[in-house]
């Protein structure tokens, strides 16, 4: 049976960050609560020189692909609904193995 693998990276602006620890709390907020809530595999791109943006990566493994479209839509549904940052760039990659 072959899987199929999705990759997403998300860049992120966040108005309201005035530090680079205000832009790690609602990154870290961010990640955990989609690792809990959609079982992702969830990194943040370390970009100390911009207070106001950085880029979350995402992995997530399916048999359906079109799970995983579903997946990439309920991910940015949630970010934008929860939190205050807008997505500026998006990539998505899906991988059959």
């Amino acid at each position: 049976m072959k899987k199929c693998v999705m990759v997403l990276k998300l860049k992120l602006r966040i108005p309201a960050s005035s530090s680079l620890k205000d832009r790690r709390m609602v990154l870290k907020s961010i990640a955990d609560r989609l690792k809990n809530k959609y079982e992702l595999l969830v990194s943040e791109q370390d970009d100390n020189d911009n207070i106001k943006e950085s880029a979350l990566y995402m992995l997530a493994l399916s048999s359906d692909k079109n799970k995983l479209y579903d997946l990439y839509e309920k991910i940015t549904k949630f970010i934008i609904s929860n939190y205050e940052v807008l997505i500026f760039d998006e990539d998505i990659e899906m991988l059959v193995i």
